[in-house]
């Protein structure tokens, strides 16, 4: 009987061994999951960083090319400006002409 109560004993403390083990062993495979965790919201966060920065710059080229079509617009509009200043002045007027008879008409 002696030796049935010393076998049992020898069985729960080995179960309990192993059990301590296996939570250590989840332990340790938690701590390997968080800084998993960390790492890729690190990643992420740089890899928005950098979308954001290539965002930006493209933006900024963009106005950059619509700043230069607008400033060439302008020199072309300088150049008709000068080189028929009649026909600018009767096209000025004519437009004018229209756009008043639009915002100033009779309603009814």
């Amino acid at each position: 009987m002696f030796d049935r109560a010393k076998s049992a004993g020898t069985a729960v403390q080995s179960e309990t061994q192993s059990f301590k083990s296996n939570v250590q062993g989840l332990g340790d495979d938690l701590g390997h999951v968080k800084d998993d965790i960390v790492g890729l919201g690190h990643d992420v966060a740089h890899t928005a960083r950098s979308g954001v920065a290539a965002a930006r710059a493209g933006a900024s080229h963009a106005v950059d090319a619509a700043r230069e079509r607008g400033d060439e617009a302008v020199e072309a509009l300088k150049h008709q400006v000068s080189s028929r200043p009649l026909v600018s002045l009767g096209v000025a007027l004519g437009a004018g002409v229209v756009l008043g008879m639009l915002l100033f008409r009779p309603r009814s």
